[in-house]
């Protein structure tokens, strides 16, 4: 008789870490100014949180800040602080470090950014994360950049958009961050420090 073969998983691939890809896209114009802390605080909050995740993932993290004045027109007044790294202490850092100053915000831009200037992990089993902040019309520069688009833009490459507006949460309605949520398949919410 010939022993029927059976299947079972590979405890070592059990165990291997999942690749977890976030990246920080967050609002550093002059109308943030008092509610800077708050987001920031939140938000390495939620890098702690999948941090932990189990079984533990192998975590990068990206930060971009936009509607900053430190940067140009041409630039979308955006700024790649890093691309996306496992050293989470250079990322508080620089996430700390961040400044307000400006007041254009693009969403549609920055997402656009995120998406394609980041170095994603090519990796199916991968979960991939743009967690954007910030307090002003979702809609600023749609003309150039439709946030509409580049939310689904990510979705279509299995990168979820979880939207945080900085203030309260009808104001936030009212700018249309939910939907900037909807289109990327994440989480919207609201922080009203």
């Amino acid at each position: 008789e010939q022993a029927i073969p059976t299947t079972t998983r590979n405890p070592a691939s059990a165990a291997q870490p999942r690749p977890v890809d976030v990246v920080v896209a967050i609002d550093t114009s002059g109308s943030m100014e008092s509610l800077l802390d708050a987001t920031r605080a939140r938000i390495w909050d939620v890098v702690n949180a999948m941090g932990r995740m189990k079984p533990t993932p192998e975590l990068r993290v990206g930060l971009l800040s936009y509607g900053t004045g430190y940067a140009t027109e041409a630039e979308g007044f955006i700024i790649r602080h890093l691309d996306l790294t496992g050293d989470l202490d250079e990322v508080y850092a620089k996430l700390m470090a961040l400044q307000t100053g400006g007041s254009t915000e693009l969403v549609g831009r920055v997402l656009n950014g995120a998406i394609d200037h980041m170095s994603w992990t090519r990796d199916p089993a991968a979960l991939r994360v743009i967690f954007l902040a910030g307090n002003e019309s979702a809609d600023q520069g749609v003309e150039q950049a439709d946030f509409r688009t580049a939310s689904r833009a990510a979705s279509k490459r299995d990168i979820i958009v979880n939207a945080l507006y900085a203030g309260a949460r009808e104001a936030g309605v009212a700018e249309n961050w939910p939907e900037v949520a909807q289109l990327g398949k994440g989480n919207f919410s609201a922080i009203n420090p």
